[in-house]
């Protein structure tokens, strides 16, 4: 192994056995050391690539899987063969489970338009038969945008809504299309599953996927309320439940994710930040064993 290679392996090992220093290390190295910008590392039976200078890395590294109820929601609802949609698929972790779940017989579609994120994505994705990355954000039409993207890009959003110091941010122009568009022109199929956390645009995605989500066989969505994002991006904080809630075809009901009390009516929780699952009339079957087993 080059002495480049065992220098990676060795650091890597020793933020596996959590050496005091070693992750603040980690960060330092990875900012001049390219290599360390696209690690592939083996998560739940997956290989996915790590920019070791993102906190949000270095902790898949501890250990940390993120948003367990999701992940243990999204292994009850999606199926061998259903198509799944990622929006805002960030490193992957979720793209990675979806694509198992779905099999070969499946498709899942990423969207993701962050430059701070894609070269990761697009090795990981690169390694996935099942599975297309669409480099853009999803939107309410077809168009170009400014992301703003902090240091942790898990926040990059279309409005400047974080408190990071202005100086510690980046702006792209991205590219911005509607899903309506994509899958009329055959670039995607009809959803069965569609995960959308786009840091407070949920509603103008789903403003462009009125023809995709406002049919009978509409798609399960698990999507983000964030009152902060939504407030700087002039919406108001339930404007994405809102807009599912006034399609009358799929009758959604929805249920909120608690980290403590699993799947619960949606009326009874704070709207200010959380996961929601919206289940349609015709997909209500599910909900007996969702509930038994949360």
């Amino acid at each position: 192994m080059p002495r480049r290679g065992i220098a990676v392996s060795v650091l890597l090992r020793a933020i596996a056995w959590r050496l005091r220093g070693a992750v603040r290390l980690t960060h330092a190295l990875a900012r001049v050391v390219r290599r360390l910008r696209a690690v592939p590392v083996e998560i739940d039976g997956a290989t996915v690539f790590l920019d070791l200078r993102r906190t949000f890395c270095t902790d898949l590294l501890l250990g940390a899987r993120p948003e367990p109820l999701e992940r243990a929601l999204i292994r009850r609802l999606v199926k061998l063969g259903d198509v799944a949609l990622d929006a805002g698929a960030y490193f992957g972790l979720h793209t990675v489970l979806l694509s198992e779940l779905v099999g070969t017989s499946g498709q899942v579609y990423a969207f993701e338009p962050s430059p701070a994120v894609l070269p990761c994505l697009t090795k990981t994705i690169g390694r996935i038969h099942n599975t297309t990355l669409l480099p853009v954000a999803l939107g309410e039409s077809q168009s170009s945008a400014s992301l703003f993207v902090p240091p942790e890009p898990s926040s990059a959003s279309f409005a400047d809504w974080t408190p990071w110091p202005e100086a510690s941010k980046r702006r792209y122009e991205v590219q911005v299309d509607c899903l309506d568009r994509l899958v009329a022109e055959g670039r995607v199929a009809l959803p069965d599953f569609f995960k959308c956390d786009v840091e407070g645009a949920e509603a103008l995605v789903f403003r462009g996927a009125l023809r995709v989500l406002d049919r009978e066989r509409a798609p399960f969505v698990l999507f983000e309320l964030n009152a902060a994002a939504n407030a700087a991006l002039g919406l108001e904080a339930n404007s994405a439940l809102s807009f599912l809630r006034n399609l009358r075809t799929p009758a959604y009901q929805f249920y909120s994710l608690h980290p403590e009390l699993g799947l619960r009516s949606l009326e009874a929780v704070s709207l200010s930040l959380m996961n929601v699952l919206a289940v349609p009339l015709s997909r209500s079957g599910h909900l007996d064993r969702l509930f038994s087993r949360s």
